[in-house]
């Protein structure tokens, strides 16, 4: 098992390899117009001795039972193993069988790029590891009137208005890869479908094989009447119901909607830093969705709040850590905070990071991508991602749009649930995947 737990431990080293084995079978198939049959006969090259002429793989120094091969291809993005489905039966056999497509949703929690849009303009994507990604045409699936909620896991939430007058509207689930959809169920109060103001986020349910097959979406929603309340469902996909509906005290002032941050049964907001004069000061919320209980949690007292031109948000740092991101825009400077508690089990910020920006940014969020963790944020037209790893800003992209909300998507083959249903029928030919970036 010495060769996966190095691919385990080395993303760039699973990226080579499947980047090789991609070149290797367009080699091929250019020179003599086969498509190669089984790739596991290109594997089984591999047990042959190195640098043989008839070793497909000769430059791969490793030694695969096939019990192994589905654990390997298991650290495949999505993009990759529709590409080798077309030479290979071994992955069109692993694309039925449930297990391996969680397997492979654990492997691959990385973003891959951000779904942006300007108000009701058509969905863009901002692609940043070129190895993943989705059809190039996929944000067409999506209608005007349509809005991505969160995206968790390769799943993508949205609200979907059926006709003009819809009166509630509906819950969807798409996974973009599989072009698969499936609408959620209503919850008693009709929530959820069609506010305009509508926060999402998603808890995965882990086995004791750290495989998680089913998962809880708390969306919020600002309730009718009680002004320190917001209404609050918790949806369960193993029960296809909702658990909770109902109205909830998450603190008088207005809460930062998007990209709630999850940590184990606890969902992390911050509020809005609006100078109110019969408000409290700025403030982190969370909520347990085992307890139903909520804790306001103050900034910083080191946090230097502009009312009027800063912004706070939440997000993870790793998955036990949350930690609260500051942006000055007199300073142009992001300052990040970590959230730990002390033996009485009280909240306790501890500053980490300060970081240089833009001044004006108009949207943020922590992401981990293939390159490890990045603040990605847009000042308007432009994207940038500061990298923690090595300490440095870079342009990623441009958006073409001012209030551009960047929602990031994994490329994994999780299915929206066992009775999902295709957007569109495929056909599995190599001109259906080109065409499609696949």
């Amino acid at each position: 098992m010495g060769p996966i737990n190095s691919i385990r431990e080395d993303s760039e080293m699973h990226a080579n390899l499947h980047l090789y084995i991609c070149a290797d079978v367009s080699r091929r198939k250019e020179k003599d117009g086969s498509s190669m049959g089984d790739l596991l006969n290109i594997f089984r090259g591999c047990s042959r001795k190195p640098g043989s002429s008839d070793d497909a793989l000769s430059e791969v120094a490793f030694y695969l039972d096939e019990d192994a091969l589905s654990v390997v291809f298991s650290f495949l993005p999505a993009k990759a193993f529709f590409r080798l489905m077309l030479v290979a039966k071994r992955f069109h056999q692993l694309s039925t069988v449930p297990r391996f497509l969680l397997e492979q949703a654990c492997h691959n929690k990385s973003a891959s790029g951000f779904f942006h849009r300007d108000y009701y303009a058509p969905y863009r994507f901002l692609l940043i590891d070129p190895y993943a990604g989705i059809p190039a045409n996929f944000p067409d699936c999506f209608n005007y009137s349509d809005q991505i909620l969160a995206s968790a896991g390769g799943l993508v939430f949205y609200q979907r208005q059926q006709y003009w007058d819809d009166e509630h509207g509906s819950l969807c689930v798409c996974n973009p890869a599989r072009r698969t959809w499936w609408t959620l169920p209503s919850p008693r109060s009709k929530k959820f479908g069609k506010e305009k103001r509508v926060s999402a986020a998603v808890i995965f349910v882990y086995d004791g094989n750290d495989v998680a097959e089913d998962y809880k979406l708390i969306c919020l929603t600002e309730a009718t009447e009680r002004p320190a309340f917001q209404h609050c469902g918790v949806y369960d996909s193993a029960a296809n119901a909702w658990t909770t509906d109902e109205e909830i005290d998450f603190g008088l002032r207005e809460l930062e909607y998007d990209h709630p941050a999850v940590c184990g049964e606890t969902v992390y907001w911050a509020s809005d830093c609006i100078d109110y004069i019969s408000e409290p000061d700025p403030y982190v919320v969370s909520f347990d969705t085992t307890t139903k209980r909520t804790e306001i949690i103050p900034v910083p007292e080191g946090a230097v709040i502009d009312s009027y031109d800063d912004t706070i948000k939440v997000g993870m740092w790793d998955d036990r850590l949350p930690c609260l991101i500051h942006h000055s825009e007199s300073a142009a400077t992001f300052t990040l905070w970590m959230l730990r508690r002390n033996n009485e089990g009280s909240p306790q910020w501890v500053k980490s990071h300060e970081i240089s920006s833009t001044r004006y940014v108009r949207s943020f969020v922590l992401s981990h991508c293939s390159t490890g963790l990045l603040l990605v944020y847009a000042d308007g037209y432009n994207a940038y991602s500061y990298s923690f790893k090595d300490g440095e800003s870079q342009q990623i992209g441009w958006l073409g749009s001012l209030y551009s909300k960047l929602i990031p998507y994994a490329n994994t083959l999780r299915q929206c649930c066992k009775q999902e249903v295709l957007l569109r029928r495929p056909e599995m030919t190599s001109s259906y995947l080109i065409a499609r970036g696949f």
